[in-house]
């Protein structure tokens, strides 16, 4: 994985320098992310009907209680935010700061004359 993205990135330049990017390019780009946000988004959507199903929801009620309607508010508002501050958790830990981005940048733009 870790000489596929090197590659992928030389690919994405190419075709940026070109106005065409694929989407096999955007896929692939994307794919290292895959693995962590798909699962969350469906324990983020898990939580979040588990939370309103518990508060009292009822599906096709026109009408619903102060305390459905605090369950949602929670559900949409502080759950994602929990879950925005744990996504955080691993940039702060980044290996890639200013100055190798200023680093990377530079090489990149180096390797393209």
């Amino acid at each position: 994985m870790t000489n596929l993205i090197p590659k992928l990135t030389d690919l994405f330049s190419d075709e940026s320098r070109n106005g065409v990017i694929s989407n096999l390019t955007k896929f692939f780009l994307a794919f290292p992310t895959m693995p962590i946000t798909i699962p969350i988004s469906g324990i983020q959507a898990a939580i979040f009907t588990s939370l309103i199903g518990f508060c009292g929801f009822v599906g096709g009620s026109g009408d619903q209680s102060a305390h459905v309607l605090q369950g949602t508010r929670v559900g949409a508002g502080i759950i994602p935010s929990i879950f925005v501050l744990l996504g955080i958790l691993p940039m702060l830990f980044s290996p890639i700061t200013l100055a190798k981005e200023k680093e990377l940048s530079k090489f990149s733009e180096l390797r393209r004359r």
